[in-house]
């Protein structure tokens, strides 16, 4: 079965976050004064926090659908171009997705949501 993709029909995102980079390292302070340090692993694993501070309606539900389904949760893992260096990686959801309804729809006037996601290399 082919690894899904973050859905290109979202809206790029309009909040951005610090990356965050793992720590492999195993620090161990000594009777001496001085720490002893490893690497635990090797890999060089990155969180990504981002978000919209207004998601209209329709791409709120493509992102809830995929989250429900292709991604199920942070069960799964999925591909998607981060915005910092373009490269394609394979994440996950590393936190449940947050959202705010900011303007309930009325009338003419759609809803928008505050979406925060954050996702996390595999």
């Amino acid at each position: 079965m082919p690894t899904p993709t973050w859905p290109n029909t979202l809206p790029d995102f309009t909040l951005t976050y610090p990356e965050e980079w793992d720590d492999p390292t195993i620090r161990s302070e000594m009777e001496g004064g001085y720490t002893v340090t490893r690497q635990r692993y090797t890999r060089f694993r990155r969180r990504f926090k981002r978000g919209w501070a207004a998601l209209s309606a329709t791409h709120y539900s493509t992102l809830v659908t995929f989250y429900k389904g292709d991604a199920a949760g942070g069960a799964s893992f999925f591909t998607w171009t981060t915005d910092t260096d373009s490269a394609s990686v394979t994440v996950r959801f590393a936190a449940p997705l947050k959202a705010e309804l900011l303007c309930p729809a009325r009338g003419t006037r759609a809803a928008l949501y505050r979406v925060d996601v954050e996702l996390a290399e595999v």
